[in-house]
């Protein structure tokens, strides 16, 4: 199995993703229950349920919430028991496990000297391992009396990447169909160009690039906003006889949304960025 990820699952650290906010889940939790009283169904309250679960923690904010319902909706809760293997060394990569509760410890070689432990809201055995040319590069055992953990299937997973694949294409081929420019291209054509593409999420307030940053891409707005700020020296004179001083000031320039792109001009001029560019808090 090789997964197809180009643009929906990078930047993911090799042993554990860590998370932003500890669960409230733990072994025994009524909610834990609920859900898994539910295991059998793919009924619409477990796969909400879970979702809601899901978006708590780190690994799964790299996905939008459409996506994480879809995960809910394959993934697969378990309970295991102090000395359980997640996998071993070598095996051939097939799932990745979210801790909900518990601990694992992850170790290497003939030593099983501990390289790290995961603990509630980690990710281990990460999604971009998950390929039939590589092997597992490390052991996971559960250490705890009891562990809860989420299990996703990597065949559930291929499927999923190529479907959202499919549909990231379709959703930039039709915003670039509305850049100037472009609209003339055939649909054609348009298919091949999104390859060169790659689409990234950017959080509000969250810097693209920055004044005097070298230039290497340029962007085109998908959805939301984005303001472009340029930073301009200015000297300031004194009645008194001492020397002039220099005071920087920041001007906003303009402010981007939705089929408008940025950052060609210093790419096809050789320039350094000459203005910061942050997606918008607007």
């Amino acid at each position: 199995m090789s997964l197809s990820r180009r643009c929906v699952a990078r930047d993911r650290c090799d042993h554990v993703s860590q998370a932003v906010g500890k669960s409230n889940l733990g072994a025994g939790t009524a909610e834990f229950q609920i859900i898994k009283s539910l295991q059998s169904t793919q009924n619409e309250q477990r796969v909400a349920m879970l979702a809601s679960i899901l978006q708590r923690f780190k690994f799964f904010h790299l996905f939008s919430e459409s996506q994480v319902q879809e995960l809910a909706g394959v993934a697969v809760l378990t309970t295991m028991a102090e000395g359980d293997f997640l996998f071993k060394q070598d095996e051939i990569p097939d799932a990745v496990y979210v801790m909900l509760s518990g601990r694992c410890n992850l170790t290497k070689g003939e030593s099983q000297k501990v390289s790290s432990v995961a603990t509630e809201g980690d990710a281990v055995g990460d999604i971009n391992h998950l390929d039939d040319r590589r092997r597992r590069n490390f052991t996971a055992q559960i250490v705890s009396n009891v562990a809860e953990v989420v299990v996703l299937r990597g065949e559930d997973l291929d499927k999923l990447y190529r479907k959202w694949q499919r549909q990231e294409e379709r959703d930039l081929i039709q915003v670039l169909a509305e850049v100037p420019g472009f609209s003339s291209i055939s649909h054609t054509n348009l298919q091949k160009l999104v390859f060169f593409f790659e689409k990234k999420k950017y959080s509000e307030g969250e810097i693209i690039y920055r004044q005097q940053d070298e230039s290497q891409f340029f962007f085109v707005v998908c959805e939301g906003s984005v303001e472009v700020i340029k930073t301009v020296t200015l000297q300031r004179s004194s009645k008194v006889k001492k020397p002039h001083t220099h005071v920087k000031k920041n001007l906003e320039i303009t402010t981007l949304s939705r089929s408008e792109f940025f950052g060609e001009l210093e790419i096809f001029n050789d320039l350094p960025r000459t203005c910061t560019v942050s997606k918008s808090t607007k």
